[in-house]
């Protein structure tokens, strides 16, 4: 089937849309531990507690694995540079995320910078049609 009918490109575009997401989930895991519980930032990355091999296990088994996993599905449905275009939007469904789940006050400055991510996309998206 041809990419320019529609359902490659569809798929392609979910595929990217997950990882973004995916990938937005480890930021927001890694400063719930760090803030929330007050674990030491180092301990994440030290395999000599418990607690760090397990939040070193969910971080490399979900969000890593989902989020390289469908940024490589949508690889196989679009362009690399259409996959990493959509893929930008990471940082937004990050603040996004923090938001809905840990109730993280947006500020002005973060609520301009996604909406000005979300416009470049938009208008790189729009340029290449």
């Amino acid at each position: 089937m041809d990419i320019a009918q529609g359902t490659h490109t569809n798929r392609g575009y979910a595929a990217a849309v997950g990882s973004a997401m995916s990938l937005s989930m480890t930021a927001i895991f890694i400063r719930h531990l760090t803030q929330d519980y007050g674990l030491p930032a180092l301990v994440l990355v030290y395999w000599r507690e418990v607690m760090a091999a397990v939040t070193l296990a969910v971080l490399a088994v979900g969000p890593t694995l989902m989020g390289f996993g469908l940024y490589n599905v949508s690889l196989r449905y679009l362009t690399s540079s259409t996959a990493n275009l959509v893929v930008m939007i990471q940082p937004v469904f990050t603040a996004v995320f923090a938001y809905i789940l840990f109730g993280e006050v947006l500020t002005a400055a973060q609520l301009v910078g996604g909406a000005m991510i979300l416009g470049a996309v938009a208008v790189l998206r729009l340029g290449k049609e």
